[in-house]
């Protein structure tokens, strides 16, 4: 038996099963995969989810995968930790959505989706619930970026715990998830433009009450510091 914990779901593999248990934000639902005889299973009683499936000997091995409402794909290879990673602004609406969307965009193309998990919030609580501002969303949706599904929340105590990196869109909210953030997980909290080296800005303005231009510049330099943030992960 042998346990590799990645943070989103945890892999137990015993000769020729493999068992994944899902342990937070993802709804498996019931459905067979042709694919190596993979089968889902919901779980019961409200516990965890968990997926189940049968390998050859010839296929035994580890395998990792990146899981949504259902199992998109897995693949063989060699186990990465992932690195969780929380995009801050003032109310989740505008610059945090589109830096979570454009790192996820980005982390698709390059292949290196398996290693992050992403999210976004806002140190206040005005919109929580909501999708993005309609600018955003349309601004990014001219570069290919989706950010629909994304729903404003508020930062909250555990997520100075669970996070790697919390990036904060300019020195206002850094002061304040620093002034909220237990000690020990301080040194996590940094500004997202440290990351876009190839530009002079140092804080991601805030677009709301600007025009359509405000948001293409957020996008640009939000762009520019996703690469750098990755070229850092993958060291």
């Amino acid at each position: 038996m042998a346990i590799f914990d990645t943070g989103n779901y945890t892999i137990y593999y015993h000769r020729y099963h493999i068992f994944w248990i899902i342990k937070y934000r993802f709804k498996v639902l019931c459905d067979e995969m042709h694919a190596l005889r993979w089968v889902v299973f919901s779980a019961p009683c409200g516990g965890d989810p968990f997926i189940s499936f049968r390998v050859k000997p010839s296929h035994f091995g580890v395998y990792r995968g990146r899981l949504k409402t259902k199992v998109n794909q897995f693949e063989s290879g060699p186990l990465m930790s992932v690195t969780k990673i929380l995009f801050v602004c003032l109310g989740n609406i505008c610059r945090s959505p589109m830096a979570e969307g454009t790192f996820r965009h980005l982390v698709e193309e390059q292949g290196s989706q398996h290693l992050v998990e992403i999210d976004s919030a806002g140190t206040g609580a005005w919109h929580v619930g909501e999708p993005p501002d309609h600018r955003a969303s349309a601004t990014a949706l001219q570069r290919g970026i989706d950010l629909s599904g994304q729903a404003a929340r508020k930062v909250k105590q555990d997520d100075f715990e669970h996070y790697d990196y919390i990036l904060a869109m300019d020195q206002e909210n850094h002061i304040n998830l620093t002034r909220v953030a237990p000690e020990e997980y301080r040194h996590k909290i940094r500004m997202f433009l440290e990351f876009a080296s190839d530009q002079s800005e140092t804080e991601v303005p805030d677009p709301y009450y600007g025009g359509d231009g405000g948001f293409e510049h957020v996008l640009d330099l939000v762009q520019a510091a996703s690469r750098g943030l990755l070229a850092e992960i993958e060291g």
